[in-house]
Order: C-alpha cells, then structure tokens, then sequence
C-alpha cells in the first residue's frame, strides 16, 4: 500500500483544506511512528553494541578504534578510526558518523563503496569486526575489540587480544623446557574447546621473535575456540633445544625430520596437559591448525592421537621445499608421512594450499592430499589461486580461506 501524505482530493472549500491537512498531520505522525518503531527494533536486537570498542589492529597491522552510537530516532550510526589517530585516541576531524545496517549477521557499515565492516557483539561483551575490501584487490582482516567504556581512549599503544603464557615440557632430569605461547581467550561461553595453532619453521636470524598467526587465531576465538599458539623450543624466547630447517653438523634426511616431529609432540602434549588445568577451557579434544611444517605436525599429531583430536586445519604443509624434500622409501618425505598418517587419523581434516606456491607446489600438495586419502585419511582440499606472490603465505590472506574455514568449524560444533 502506497501513502501520500500530500495528496488530498480535488476539494477545495476550507473545510475540504482543512480536512487535508489534519489527514497530512495523521499520516505525517504514522509515518513518524513507524519509523521510530523500525529504529527501536532495530537498536533491541543489538543492545550490547552501543558503546566505544578499542584494543586491537586490523590483523595486527592498524590499530582501530569504533564508536558505536544511536541518532535522535535509535538508529545504529558508527564512527571508525584507524593509525595513528586510533593510537592516539582521536576520531579523526574529517571522519563522518556513518549509517549502520542491522542484519543477522551483525551489524553492517558501509564505510565506501568498496569497504563493508561488520560487527558482531560475542556473549562475553566484545565486537568481533570484519573488515572487507570489494574486488578486485578483496581483502578481509579481523580485530576483537574490548570495551573502552565512557572515560576519553587511552592511548593503548600495542594493546591486543591475548595475552601470554609459559608452558613448561616436563623432562625426565627435571630441569623442564619451557615455551613461550599467545593465549587468545575464546569470545563465547566456557567451556570453550581449544585449539593449538602451529607455526612453520623458524626464518635463520629471526630465531628470537614471536610468531602470531592473527587472523585465524581471531576467527577462531570468535567463533568459541580458545586458541594458544606456541613457540617451539629455541624460538621466540621458548626454553629448549632448537632443531633449525637445515641442521649444519648432519645431512638433511628423514631421521632428521622425525627427530623434529618428535620434539613437536612432546610440546603438544605438554600445552594439553597444562590446558586441562586452565578455567573455562575443554582440552579433550583441540582442534589442530598448522602452517607450513607445522600443517604438517598437525596432520601426524591426528594419526598420533586418532581418538583426542577434534579435526585438523593444514595450511600449505609440508616439510621442507620442493627442491629440499629429502627422499624416503616411499617417496619424498613429506608425502610418505602424510600417507602414513592417513592410514592412522580419524579426525576431519580440511587441507588449504594455493596453487602460486613457491615452496610446495600445486603438484606436490595434490600428491600428499592424494596419498594421504587413499590410506584411508578423510579430508578436503581446497586449492586457491591467484594469491601473489608467493601462496605459501596464505594463512595471512582471509579472503582466500574464509569461508571453507567457516564451515568446516561449523561441522565440527554442531
């Protein structure tokens, strides 16, 4: 049904004129009425996201800050900051209050035309923010955001969404290890299930820094997973013995690479075990997340373990690069493990690679993927393209991984 306030008839007595003008007045306030019903239900279905959020950067990389406000009529309009004016706790002058969209999904922003963020209030009072950039150079990043609370943003300089812990790896001298680990707490109610996220081998001449997988440790913990990521031994400030990529005083073969695997294992064991004594966490059985050789851990770690691992993400793993593999009976090395593995794991497994990978090739990963199910493994692949200029990277690029990410966790928690 359409409503034209301004039409009245083709009277044209006082009487009729002012019979218009009362029916103007009534439909005026219907429409005013509607329109503040539609904006009251609007603001009801996110009560908890009005406020400033402030505490993280867009993937590590830009810190943000959020304003979240209701205008004259209770619709949602946002403010967002970015750099140097968020560190500094400014909005900046030029930066306009933008419209905000309730949907199911949370609530949208549509900064430009080619920048949506999304917001979504987590049960335990944070914003979990989307950031998207349209096509063609699509980017999406996260941050997970505190609240500020009425007092002017503090400057929060490196504030992040984790905090971190030390791990000790019993040995049987008693002179225990001991690792270095960021802690992401899961945005949702405890218990919250968790999930050990791996890293790769360690750059030469970079031994001592901490390596944050941001991205995915950020989707995860909004979705309800508590995500610890560890430094192995001998890298970024963990206690222990260092197996480097390519050890100087022996050949590189695949007593070696075992050797490796078996130090990865003990330090898995040892951050379940201490996870089981940590409040509000489920450590029965973690998800596994790996990159590089550390996709590759979490595979075997699956075969290690088949009945305590709730399913494993593996972004490009494998061993060393094409051109170093070290050969075994089987074939190349990290395709034999992975077979192996296959004929031992249980879990889900969901297998991510991108066919401009400059260290495991589309070739390579395929053959792994392809060995590993015909020993009796369960998994998908997904293999990306276009992501330049090297897709062994892309656990940092969202885009590529989102959505295949989503829905495997899905799975996992129904």
């Amino acid at each position: 049904m359409r409503i034209d306030p301004d039409h009245g008839g083709g009277d044209s007595a006082p009487g009729a004129t002012m019979a218009r003008w009362s029916r103007r007045a009534i439909l005026r306030g219907a429409l005013a009425a509607l329109a503040a019903t539609e904006a009251a239900a609007r603001s009801a279905s996110t009560p908890g996201i009005v406020g400033d959020w402030a505490g993280d950067a867009w993937n590590d990389t830009r810190q943000t800050r959020i304003r979240v406000a209701r205008d004259g009529v209770g619709a949602l309009m946002v403010e967002i900051a970015y750099g140097e004016d968020a560190r500094m706790g400014r909005l900046p002058a030029d930066m306009h209050r933008v419209p905000a969209t309730v949907r199911a999904d949370g609530v949208v922003v549509d900064v430009s035309p080619r920048l949506r963020i999304t917001l979504t209030h987590t049960p335990d009072d944070r914003v979990f923010a989307r950031w998207e950039r349209a096509a063609p150079w699509r980017d999406v990043r996260y941050a997970l955001l505190r609240r500020a609370g009425p007092e002017p943003w503090p400057a929060l300089g490196r504030d992040r969404p984790w905090r971190m812990l030390r791990i000790p790896v019993p040995r049987a001298n008693g002179d225990d290890d001991e690792l270095v680990a960021t802690f992401y707490p899961a945005a949702g109610r405890a218990p919250a299930p968790l999930a050990l996220l791996i890293h790769g081998d360690v750059t030469p001449g970079q031994e001592g820094a901490v390596i944050h997988h941001g991205a995915i440790a950020r989707l995860l913990a909004s979705r309800g997973w508590a995500v610890v990521e560890p430094m192995h031994r001998g890298a970024g400030g963990s206690r222990g013995r260092f197996f480097p990529e390519f050890p100087v005083d022996r050949s590189l073969d695949a007593a070696y690479g075992d050797a490796m695997a078996a130090a990865a294992f003990e330090e898995f064991d040892a951050v379940v075990d201490a996870a089981r004594g940590w409040p509000g966490i489920d450590a029965r059985r973690p998800l596994m997340v790996g990159q590089s050789r550390g996709g590759l851990f979490a595979i075997l770690q699956a075969a290690r373990r088949p009945a305590d691992i709730a399913g494993v993400i593996n972004f490009a793993g494998g061993a060393w690069c094409d051109a170093d593999e070290p050969a075994t009976s089987a074939g190349p090395y990290a395709r034999a493990r992975f077979a192996e593995a296959g004929a031992l794991a249980r879990a889900p497994t969901l297998w991510l690679y991108a066919d401009t990978d400059l260290c495991v090739s589309p070739a390579t990963s395929r053959a792994a993927f392809d060995a590993y199910r015909a020993a009796g493994g369960s998994g998908d692949l997904v293999m990306s393209s276009g992501l330049y200029p090297d897709g062994h990277g892309l656990i940092l690029r969202p885009s590529y991984w989102e959505a295949p990410v989503l829905a495997f966790i899905g799975r996992l928690t129904r």
